[in-house]
């Protein structure tokens, strides 16, 4: 029979056609709506939902009475909750309770399915779509504690998957069916033997290879089993009522070789058998499917690059040759092969689409803070985000503001919880971190800025300049734990930190590391590594990249470097000291620690608690929220990392008066320490601490020069370098200055570390350039020169 939707376009108040969505408007039945000019009611005939978006009336019953339309209605037009359920589904969270269900209606060949989550306003009632809930495979808690050893069997439908448990076997399927395998499923089966078997039609065999492909780099072995015999649409369950056993099953599997990516083209394009391809055949095809993405979402001008976002799903896509999700979405809904000619020409086909003709859009990645609404949001993953005001905290779809997020590497999703512990992200992130108060800052002073420093991420977009973070203190004192916990609770379990010298491309992967990621960690920063100074400085200075716009000759596109980076190290050499880098940087000093638990443990925490961690994290940032930005006094503003200094004091004011009080003291020292930081192992300080006479005497007899001769006395670059060069021979230290410009420039980089102690001058006369030192506390020589 026909939708009773057929009868509604065709009504006489439709004043529009579906468009791509399936949305028509009409005028409101309930409402003079007429009179303004505005058709108001909207109608999709893809979602089956009608509603006025003036007055809110809607339904379809109401719909058909108010236009007068009587007709009989078949079981399938009638809503979810009046049908006769077949089969129920239940899918778990990784405790057991309950997420969600599958609802079976019909049987046959011809099912359909619907999902629907407990209403937790309504204890026993269901909400029938799976809005905030995110979707997870079938029996999910059986499979991670499976055997590891064991094949895991993906199967396409939660019959089937029931009916190979039923035979002892480890099995699953993803939900609402092919063609919807989601990145985040792969990893639960990391390192897992996984063994698919597709249905027999086109919809199985494409769905199987995308999950073979989205695995294949996740999953120990990967095999596509075919089975012999099938009937058309037949599935394992028909295979196993035609007699054969789970045995036959296991046969199968073994005589199956692994799965491995098709290469030149073979096996998985529609056009493979096209002969002899010329470039001018192929651009029907780009234009078409081109046009098809369009129907399924749009296409986004980035600036330096381009995207897809694809409406369903919510989420965007980079259009990159070697994004995974680019090509599992041309491989499933149009089985083309990143080997097929049409593979290339469709995707320059689309760069043009989205560069020339895309929504011009700023692209995001974890956080976006609009200050002109005063409103935060948080990348949730899945095609969420976390939408934080003053009045309150709501769950939106990617996008849904205007606001794009980017998936990032290891991202994963976490749900938001409203009912969360209290203080947990101070417990369980701060308080335990092993701080020592050997500097500058007490323990406490740190672990307050470490909370300040999490927090100023989700305001990244307030600090064009970034500040650096490094971890310093001897080995097992837990500097890489730290930034590890860090990076797992704000992106996922497989963050991890990286090494600096991992492979030989040095600052091109650096850059490029930087680019896709929002947060970074190097570990064990301990030698010398020639760019990665200047590398540092930039970042943290706000540097800006620069990169040709595609298919132009000559026009650049400019983006910032948005990226938090850390490090760690056990003794910072002199570069990472240098005063562009140390004036940037919050030092955190670490211990060795007294009692160590395993790092297994505490991640596996870090993870299980991910939602609450970044609940508690989001609540933080609406209580920054609260302060307005005119109220906000940075304590000293003539630092470096002024951006920072700001976004921090408002968020220790957020947190109560107390907190406020502390955050401005903190913020008082910061210079101090950096100060330090930068001069404590540097050979020129030291020596220039010895010629003034203030850090220890000078042994009898080396030089004649009394208690504090230099104090006050004005002196050349050269007589400077030829006295320093005398005290290096004499306490056996080393000087790597071999002429006065080159020690006149030292100077002068180190002048802003050095006037914690000094008060500098410079000048000049017929000799040179001059220098002067007063030790600061003390009363200056009444001679000069």
């Amino acid at each position: 029979m026909a939708d009773i939707f057929d009868d509604f376009i065709a009504h006489a108040d439709v004043v529009s056609e579906p468009d791509k969505r399936g949305e028509a408007k009409a005028w409101c039945p309930w409402h003079q709506d007429k009179e303004g000019g505005n058709p108001s009611l909207g109608i999709n005939v893809r979602k089956k939902i009608v509603k006025c978006f003036v007055c809110g009336n809607g339904g379809i019953k109401a719909l058909a009475k108010a236009w007068d339309i009587e007709r009989a209605r078949s079981s399938t037009d009638a809503p979810p909750w009046e049908r006769d359920v077949e089969a129920t589904y239940d899918y778990h969270n990784p405790d057991g309770s309950l997420r969600f269900q599958a609802t079976r209606f019909g049987d046959g060949r011809d099912p359909r399915f619907m999902q629907r989550r407990p209403d937790p306003a309504n204890p026993g009632r269901w909400l029938w779509n799976l809005r905030g809930v995110q979707p997870v495979l079938y029996h999910l808690p059986e499979l991670r504690a499976a055997d590891p050893e064991k094949w895991v069997w993906v199967v396409e439908g939660e019959k089937d998957a029931d009916r190979l448990r039923g035979r002892g076997l480890v099995a699953t399927t993803n939900p609402m069916g092919a063609g919807k395998w989601r990145k985040y499923y792969n990893r639960v089966l990391k390192n897992r033997l996984v063994a698919i078997s597709p249905d027999n039609d086109r919809a199985g065999t494409d769905h199987a290879r995308a999950v073979a492909a989205s695995l294949f780099e996740v999953a120990r072995t990967v095999k596509i089993v075919q089975l012999p015999g099938l009937p058309d649409k037949g599935d394992v369950s028909d295979w196993l009522d035609a007699g054969h056993s789970e045995a036959d099953l296991v046969e199968m599997l073994d005589r199956t070789p692994p799965y491995e990516p098709p290469r030149d083209g073979a096996d998985q394009s529609p056009y493979e058998n096209e002969p002899d391809w010329q470039v001018s055949k192929l651009r029907p095809y780009a234009v078409r499917i081109t046009d098809l993405l369009g129907s399924h979402g749009y296409f986004v001008n980035g600036g330096a690059d381009a995207y897809f976002f694809e409406q369903d799903a919510r989420r965007l896509i980079r259009l990159d040759k070697d994004d995974v999700d680019l090509r599992i979405l041309l491989s499933d809904r149009y089985q083309i092969n990143r080997q097929d000619t049409l593979f290339g020409y469709l995707l320059e086909h689309m760069l043009v689409e989205a560069h020339q003709r895309g929504k011009q859009s700023l692209v995001r990645q974890f956080s976006y803070y609009d200050v002109d609404a005063n409103v935060a949001y948080l990348d949730m993953g899945a095609g969420r985000a976390l939408k934080i005001g003053e009045s309150g905290i709501e769950v939106r779809d990617n996008g849904e503001d205007g606001v794009l997020f980017l998936p990032m590497p290891d991202q994963e999703p976490w749900d938001y919880v409203p009912g969360h512990t209290p203080r947990i992200l101070s417990e369980r992130m701060v308080a335990p971190v092993n701080f020592t108060d050997e500097g500058v800052f007490s323990v406490s002073d740190q672990k307050l800025l470490l909370l300040l420093w999490m927090l100023s991420m989700a305001f990244e977009s307030m600090m064009p300049t970034k500040v650096l973070v490094m971890a310093v203190g001897p080995g097992e004192s837990g500097k890489s734990s730290l930034f590890r916990s860090c990076g797992r609770m704000l992106i996922g379990s497989h963050f991890e930190v990286d090494s600096i010298l991992q492979d030989q491309k040095g600052e091109e992967d650096f850059w490029v590391n930087l680019s896709n990621s929002f947060f970074v960690t190097y570990d064990n920063v301990d030698q010398v590594v020639r760019w990665l100074p200047d590398a540092l400085a930039q970042v943290a200075t706000g540097v800006r990249r620069s990169k040709r716009q595609l298919h132009t000759t000559n026009q650049m596109n400019r983006f910032d470097v948005s990226c938090m980076v850390a490090v760690t190290a056990r003794t910072p050499t002199t570069s990472l000291r240098r005063e562009d880098v140390a004036g940037r940087t919050l030092v955190f000093n670490m211990k060795t620690l007294e009692s160590k638990r395993a790092e297994y443990e505490i991640q596996e925490e870090i993870v299980r608690l991910r939602s609450e961690l970044m609940s508690d994290y989001a609540n933080l940032v609406r209580r920054t929220l609260r302060v307005p930005l005119s109220e906000v006094e940075v304590a000293d503003p003539g630092m470096r990392m002024a951006d920072f200094a700001r976004v921090a004091t408002r968020i220790g004011m957020g947190m109560g008066e107390k907190t406020a009080k502390r955050t401005t003291e903190v913020m008082t020292k910061i210079r101090a320490a950096q100060n330090r930081f930068a001069t404590e192992e540097d050979s020129l300080a030291s020596l220039l601490n010895i010629w003034i006479g203030r850090s220890m005497p000078i042994p009898a007899g080396a030089m004649d020069v009394g208690e504090t001769p230099n104090n006050g006395r004005r002196v050349t670059t050269r007589e400077l370098l030829v006295e320093l060069n005398a005290i290096a021979r004499e306490f056996d230290m080393r000087l790597h200055i071999r002429s006065p410009e080159f020690l006149g420039r030292q100077l002068r980089n180190m002048s802003q570390a050095l006037s914690e102690d000094f008060k500098i001058e410079r000048g000049h006369n017929k000799k040179g350039n001059t220098w002067k030192f007063e030790m600061l506390g003390d009363e200056p020589d009444p001679s000069d020169d």
